[in-house]
């Protein structure tokens, strides 16, 4: 038998070699291996507009990527992390990393639309700011690739915003900027081919456009943020709450029979049958909060109401009754159900209640007229 010709046999040997690779590499491998070869490069490249490194990081987080490591300009490797955050049909965009003095800083932000299109945030004044962390851009242009070139710097005015990490709550676990996302806005048209957006749009629709309307003025914020003394915002988890419930502590291993609020007949506020909020202790009155008001309550797209039922620990920002996390589609179990990131948003109405539960329909009633009060008063400011 002829031996190969030794070029042959090498050329044989790698497409062997590189077969076993292909059948080792799972879907996830190859598209960490082509992000972190290709895209990730573009966030340090200078001809790279930050809107666009700003889509990279969207794309990047939408295929599963969560951390990248990155050169600085003497070198050395960084470690970033990019959040993905839902927040009604949008989603916050973010890319951060964390100083040698702990502190979190945003390098890259933005907002996601449901159609895929990217936008700037804006500050409360509802002027935009820049994709490129504030903080970031003026400490790190020396040590970061990603920083603007001189020409985008000439180009782009500066607004200076907040972008360290801030909870009043919760120091360790949240950071927040005071920039605000702006309501998609629809494409000018001509008077005669001006139609009404929300003409077709079912209830929940509408409701998110109320919600959407009112939870920008607040840029979606993860503190109690109140509005004009019109309505109060905040994202967070949820907690599930058992009180109420007359099987409340064999369900619930911290669970009361009693809730804060009562009917005028004394019972309690049953978690496993109304749509019921928790607001941590001390915290609430502050805005004007009372034990009765009603609050607009979102998870995704769905919308529902409920009222301010029971005071929770001082610490503890974002818990509903098992009755309201079902309304919602989330895991009642007050054991091992709940949400721990902030994907749940409350807007609570003060002086909505009068002190007493009702069934949930009238609170449902009751939350959509201060709902659309609430947006019609915050939007003609």
């Amino acid at each position: 038998m002829t031996d190969k010709p030794q070029a042959q046999e090498k050329l044989d040997t790698n497409q062997s070699r590189m077969a076993e690779t292909v059948q080792g590499f799972s879907a996830a491998d190859w598209r960490t291996a082509q992000t972190n070869r290709l895209d990730v490069q573009k966030l340090t490249d200078d001809q790279t507009s930050p809107e666009d490194k700003a889509r990279l990081v969207a794309q990047l987080g939408a295929s599963g990527v969560k951390h990248i490591e990155l050169k600085d300009k003497d070198g050395s490797l960084r470690q970033f992390q990019i959040e993905m955050e839902k927040s009604g049909a949008r989603t916050l965009v973010h890319l951060h990393c964390t100083e040698q003095d702990g502190r979190d800083r945003i390098v890259l932000r933005a907002v996601q639309n449901a159609d895929g299109s990217l936008q700037q945030q804006t500050d409360r004044k509802g002027g935009k700011v820049d994709y490129l962390g504030t903080w970031w851009e003026k400490n790190m242009s020396d040590r970061s690739y990603l920083a603007k070139t001189e020409l985008a710097q000439a180009q782009t005015p500066r607004v200076v915003v907040n972008d360290e990490k801030q909870n009043i709550l919760q120091p360790s676990t949240v950071r927040q900027s005071e920039a605000t996302i702006p309501p998609e806005k629809p494409t000018p048209q001509p008077v005669s081919e001006q139609v009404n957006p929300l003409a077709n749009a079912d209830e929940q629709q509408r409701l998110n456009h109320l919600f959407d309307g009112i939870a920008s003025r607040a840029g979606y914020s993860r503190k109690m943020t109140n509005l004009s003394n019109e309505a109060v915002y905040f994202r967070s988890g949820m907690a599930i709450d058992a009180d109420g419930s007359p099987r409340a502590r064999h369900i619930d291993p911290y669970g009361q029979t009693k809730t804060s609020l009562r009917h005028t007949d004394g019972r309690a506020v049953n978690a496993e049958t109304t749509h019921y909020y928790v607001l941590p202790m001390g915290k609430y009155k502050q805005y004007g909060v009372k034990l009765g008001d009603i609050a607009a309550v979102r998870y995704g797209d769905k919308v529902q109401f409920a009222v301010f039922a029971d005071v929770g620990p001082k610490a503890k920002l974002g818990e509903g009754s098992m009755a309201l996390a079902n309304a919602l589609g989330i895991d009642s179990n007050p054991r091992s159900g709940g949400l721990h990131r902030p994907q749940v948003e409350y807007i609570v109405f003060p002086r909505s209640g009068d002190g007493t539960p009702m069934r949930n329909s009238a609170h449902e009633d009751l939350g959509k007229h201060y709902l659309g009060k609430a947006y019609r008063r915050l939007n003609q400011q």
